[in-house]
């Protein structure tokens, strides 16, 4: 299951006690994936799925704030691993409902069936593009031990890359991890816009690693570069 089944998991398994479920907009969700509401409440939904990360504080305010932009009544953080210290001190304080280790009590299945326990969750596609994990796995996953090279030749060494993102090398010798939710965002900003400059990314990402998410996102087939002025663009 990648991150995107898991938040359709948990949709599957509120809408099985009885809630309506809507998804937010993917990378750009303003801190909620779902709002599930009944005739009593409405719920907002905040889903992780990591691997080797914690859940931060930041990502609890955020779905803090996410309630009340969407003027709902409560709010949960769902995560398939645990939640730093400080980010279950935040939550309390906050109000905001922390389930860590969650697993679905709804079967995962591949094909339909009639059976009301049981999900179908399936890749989605765009239109002749594919999902963002799916190109994420083909295509970026087995970069691990390569190099990626910056527009101005400089070398990165891929040490490592998960569902949570990318621990690499630079030229400098020195080591950082670049979360997944940055190369989420240009996905779907390419998907949207066809095209995003350095600047762009930069803005998106304030740690200004564009240098090194530029030649990256170039990995994927369908996804060019051009140096002058820096940006990607879709074909």
């Amino acid at each position: 299951m990648n991150p995107d089944q898991y938040v359709q998991s948990v949709a599957n398994d509120f809408t099985s006690r009885g809630y309506q479920c809507e998804m937010q907009d993917g990378s750009f969700d303003r801190g909620v994936d779902i709002i599930a509401q009944n005739a009593e409440e409405s719920i907002a939904i905040q889903v992780k799925m990591y691997d080797k990360r914690k859940v931060r504080y930041k990502e609890v305010m955020y779905l803090y704030a996410g309630q009340h932009l969407h003027n709902c009544d409560r709010s949960i953080m769902i995560t398939s691993g645990s939640v730093r210290h400080d980010a279950i001190e935040i939550a309390e304080k906050l109000n905001v409902e922390v389930k860590e280790f969650w697993n679905s009590n709804v079967k995962f299945v591949k094909k339909k069936s009639g059976k009301s326990n049981k999900i179908i969750i399936e890749n989605e596609t765009y239109g002749d593009y594919p999902s963002f994990y799916e190109a994420w796995e083909q295509y970026i996953i087995p970069l691990k031990g390569g190099a990626i090279y910056t527009a101005t030749g400089k070398e990165n060494f891929i040490l490592d890359v998960t569902i949570d993102g990318i621990t690499r090398r630079s030229s400098t010798g020195r080591s950082s991890t670049i979360n997944i939710e940055i190369f989420h965002q240009v996905y779907d900003h390419l998907l949207n816009k066809k095209k995003i400059t350095r600047d762009e990314i930069n803005h998106l990402y304030p740690s200004r690693a564009s240098a090194f998410i530029t030649p990256l996102m170039a990995e994927f087939p369908f996804i060019e570069m051009e140096k002058r002025p820096a940006r990607l663009y879709l074909v």
